[in-house]
């Protein structure tokens, strides 16, 4: 297992903290926090000019053909930046499942598009259950003539607001004895009637939006993969997003420790630096023993992941410790900080909030424990 990186990929992360250091301040963060679309469609369009969301995806499909230790890189730096897009939602998640599940046709429509910054999707998966499992999916997909009829909720969806398109899991068919049997893929025009959304408020100012499908029809050819039987590829690259945002954590808590050691280094208190004290000494070392933790167990996952080895268990435990440790660190420089870790002011309070969201996303670590609990036998 090598978790080194190449000279391609340390040029990479080079490029990458050099374009958000420019084009994504904190300024720039706080202003895209406060913006309806939640990002800069301007800034989007550039790092699709360089490639960063077509990475990971075939050279067929107007991507790189990269490796997953690539973008783990990525990860990192948007999480060290934060920088607030729909990566995740719009590339990631709803690429990969595209790439997993879609047609010939479906990939030669949408991919290129996707990763050249011109197609924004979300993919609709969680519900009121906020459940990663297949049970959570209630929403149901019935056939009328020529077409799928779509009804019911979906929640926490990230950027639907600025979607155009949605992928939309929903049950069609019932099966007591197994959930997962009876989970079908659509892709859903966002702008479909019986569609509404109720923007979220949440406590990383992500974007979220409850969406309502009330009677929405769907194309027949817009069913995306096999009939009843989408849910081991949505679990599959639900685990390889899993992955990718603990680079994500990671990164956040890496610029949380350099931010807290040098307000340490610089914060003058009884005519010396905070950082001279020992509980002071003390919270920054526990601080970077969970940031080297939770780097390198995204790392194991992606180098499992390039190997062509088995990583679902990797991938439980990295998330586990990433939620935790993400939210130690960002509460620990809040210590560091004192009082003024409460001002908004400050940028610590940036990777707070998203610690705290993103141990939802995926499943919390309990919830991944007890996943690599069930894939030990137990």
């Amino acid at each position: 297992m090598d978790l080194s990186f190449n000279t391609e990929q340390e040029q990479l992360r080079q490029d990458v903290r050099a374009f958000l250091a420019q084009e994504c301040d904190r300024a720039v963060v706080r202003e895209l926090e406060e913006s309806e679309l939640g990002y800069s469609p301007e800034m989007w369009k550039k790092m699709a000019d360089r490639g960063w969301l077509g990475l990971v995806f075939p050279e067929a499909h107007g991507g790189q053909g990269k490796g997953f230790m690539d973008l783990v890189v990525l990860m990192e730096e948007f999480g060290r930046c934060p920088c607030p897009c729909p990566f995740q939602t719009g590339v990631l998640q709803s690429g990969l499942t595209l790439l997993e599940l879609g047609s010939e046709a479906q990939k030669r429509d949408y991919l290129p598009r996707i990763v050249g910054g011109d197609l924004r999707f979300s993919l609709c998966l969680t519900e009121p259950s906020a459940s990663y499992d297949p049970w959570g999916v209630q929403v149901r997909g019935m056939t009328r003539g020529e077409s799928w009829v779509l009804n019911g909720a979906k929640m926490f969806i990230q950027y639907a607001a600025s979607a155009d398109y949605y992928l939309v899991a929903a049950r069609t068919r019932d099966n007591d004895d197994d959930p997962s049997d009876g989970l079908s893929l659509f892709l859903v025009d966002a702008g479909s009637d019986g569609i509404s959304r109720t923007p979220l408020v949440t406590i990383a100012d992500d974007k979220q939006c409850e969406i309502i499908f009330d009677q929405v029809l769907v194309p027949r050819q817009n069913l995306v993969g096999p009939l009843h039987q989408a849910w081991p590829a949505v679990r599959k690259v639900m685990t390889l997003c899993t992955i990718a945002m603990c680079a994500e954590m990671a990164g956040g808590t890496q610029a949380a420790l350099e931010y807290a050691v040098e307000y340490s280094k610089h914060r003058v208190q009884f005519g010396r630096p905070i950082g001279s004290f020992q509980a002071i000494q003390h919270y920054a070392a526990n601080m970077l023993t969970d940031s080297d933790a939770a780097r390198l167990s995204a790392y194991e996952a992606a180098s499992l992941v390039d190997a062509g080895e088995p990583y679902e268990m990797v991938a439980s435990q990295a998330k586990a410790v990433c939620s935790e440790a993400y939210q130690r660190v960002t509460a620990t420089g809040h210590q560091i900080l004192g009082g003024l870790g409460f001002y908004k002011e400050l940028d610590m309070q940036l990777w707070y909030r998203r610690a705290k969201a993103m141990e939802q996303f995926f499943g919390d670590a309990d919830y991944h424990r007890e996943r690599v609990a069930q894939l030990m036998g137990l």
